[in-house]
């Protein structure tokens, strides 16, 4: 066993000695390719970028290989930094003005920048903006909205997506994966919530492709919204897409931020009126102190709050919030299942003491100077909501 050892390190040994005669340049670059190098670095000291790229791809270009490609690499990225650093403050004002939305600031900076004629990595990052914001203005023309579509059945409905665009020649979408979410919200007269979700992935913005003044209609699922001993029920849609492309004349431009505006409908029960309440209307009756229209009950505030029209409530909001603020807690607590619904606030229950807390701090809120006031969404306050029965 010791002889065999023996044979197999002496073999091994005069394995090793081969190849070193085979390959002398084994851990250390390839010295025909020290004068390129040293005249790369030169280049680099002297702020001669131009010679300094032109050097460096022409030894990339001979292919090197083990620690003569790994050094080229690294004078390459000593490149780079030179080719992007002197454009630093450019691509941070551009890099910050995608992030602000401001398209027209973006290309502004980046036109300058282009007009001064980068070199190299510089150049290349140039026009990686450059088809990020014609990626953003495609994408900008385009047109997606919802329905939902009543099928003829009680509480039945088909969704579709319309897809539009305002361009002149054909786009292709290809955004593999979005996703749909629908909440089912239903309230029965004494303010007791049912609750449905349902979730979903589809393939609706890949390959789709848009031609100019053609709208696409693409259909999306069949959805059921129960009103059997509910008050009001409220479907709300969701659609999110992820990050892809969108192709024009063959090229491809990056493609996010695709806004499909969320879609939102109502259904009333049987019996209850279909004409829509305002918000002056929802509060004259729950601050009437003489109640001459009526007891006032969780069910007849509720049979009102549903019939405020969702571009509405926040408005709705705004006006009962200094009125429920001067309620003792058995009235607010009347109030409360009309406060959830037009808010949307799913976390406070019916604990009025809590909502007294939630309507201080937004009264608070709106109370702030505009340029001071932390925004605050609530669901869907800009949607059309259609009411069916």
């Amino acid at each position: 066993m010791r002889t065999l050892r023996t044979a197999l390190l002496v073999c091994g040994t005069l394995l090793s000695a081969s190849a070193c005669r085979t390959n002398p340049y084994i851990g250390k670059p390839d010295p025909r390719f020290d004068a390129d190098f040293a005249a790369v670095e030169r280049a680099l000291v002297d702020g001669d970028d131009l010679r300094a790229r032109a050097l460096i791809d022409g030894v990339l270009a001979q292919k090197p290989t083990g620690t003569t490609l790994a050094r080229a690499k690294g004078l390459e990225g000593a490149v780079i930094e030179r080719e992007i650093g002197r454009y630093g403050p450019q691509f941070e004002a551009v890099k910050a003005a995608l992030e602000d939305r401001d398209l027209e600031l973006a290309e502004r900076v980046l036109e300058r920048m282009l007009a001064t004629q980068p070199n190299g990595a510089a150049y290349e990052r140039a026009r990686a903006f450059q088809r990020v914001m014609v990626g953003r203005r495609l994408v900008a023309g385009l047109a997606l909205q919802l329905e939902a579509l009543p099928t003829g059945e009680a509480g039945a409905y088909e969704l579709v997506l319309h897809a539009s665009h305002s361009l002149d020649t054909p786009i292709v979408l290809h955004c593999a994966g979005s996703s749909l979410t629908f909440l089912a919200l239903g309230i029965d007269p004494y303010g007791v919530e049912q609750r449905a979700a349902r979730n979903a992935l589809i393939d609706t913005l890949d390959d789709l492709e848009i031609a100019p003044g053609t709208p696409v209609t693409r259909r999306l699922g069949a959805f059921q919204l129960e009103v059997r001993g509910l008050i009001a029920s409220r479907g709300c849609w969701e659609f999110s897409s992820m990050a892809g492309s969108i192709e024009r004349d063959g090229e491809f431009f990056p493609a996010m931020n695709i806004d499909v505006a969320p879609l939102e409908i109502v259904r009333l029960a049987e019996g209850l009126p279909t004409e829509t309440i305002t918000p002056d209307e929802l509060v004259t009756y729950v601050s009437d102190p003489a109640h001459r229209l009526g007891p006032r009950t969780t069910p007849s505030l509720l049979s009102r709050a549903v019939r405020v029209d969702n571009a509405h409530r926040t408005e709705a909001l705004d006006a009962l919030a200094p009125v429920a603020l001067q309620m003792g807690n058995p009235d607010l607590a009347c109030v409360v299942p009309a406060l959830r619904w037009l808010s949307g606030e799913r976390d406070l229950g019916a604990d009025p003491r809590a909502w007294r807390i939630w309507l201080q701090e937004r009264v608070a809120a709106r109370s702030e100077p505009l340029d001071r006031r932390a925004p605050t969404a609530f669901m869907l306050q800009d949607t059309t909501v259609p009411v069916h029965r």
